[in-house]
């Protein structure tokens, strides 16, 4: 009933400042979001980073000033149809053992590499210092070993 014409509503509706306000820092979050996935996306390369372990042998003893001592010698990698995606020199990890190999002394040199390529069906690398150009390796192989990529000459 009512009072002096005053009638009171059977439902109160609950203010929608509250919800507008809701719905104004749910928007600002996901803007904000967008915006810093989209730089870190933007900030990261793309491609394909490949890694391993490079070991040389040479029938020398070991000398890291040689230029043909490992830290001077070159990985070029090429994709299927022969362009060149990528160069890589050892660059960490390097290890030079003089070892005698029936009765002459040799040098094994290892190290890490690391390379950034684009994607591509199947890689080739060569080692132009020696003219030496190993075995093709597919992207299916390389993704089954986490593009862990060993090579030995």
């Amino acid at each position: 009933m009512s009072i002096a014409g005053y009638r009171r509503p059977m439902f109160v509706r609950p203010s929608r400042r509250w919800a507008r306000l809701l719905a104004l820092v749910l928007a600002v979050t996901a803007v904000t979001t967008a915006g810093v996935v989209g730089v870190v996306r933007l900030r990261r390369p793309g491609g394909v980073l490949i890694h391993g372990t490079f070991t040389m042998f040479e029938p020398l003893a070991c000398d890291q000033a040689s230029p043909s001592s490992i830290l001077h010698t070159e990985l070029v990698f090429s994709d299927q149809d022969e362009a060149e995606v990528g160069t890589a020199i050892v660059s960490t990890g390097v290890r030079f053992a003089t070892e005698s190999v029936r009765g002459f002394v040799h040098c094994r040199e290892s190290g890490t590499y690391s390379l950034r390529v684009r994607r591509a069906t199947s890689y080739v690398v060569t080692i132009p210092a020696y003219g030496e150009v190993l075995p093709a390796v597919s992207y299916a192989g390389l993704a089954a070993v986490q593009f862990r990529y060993d090579l030995h000459y």
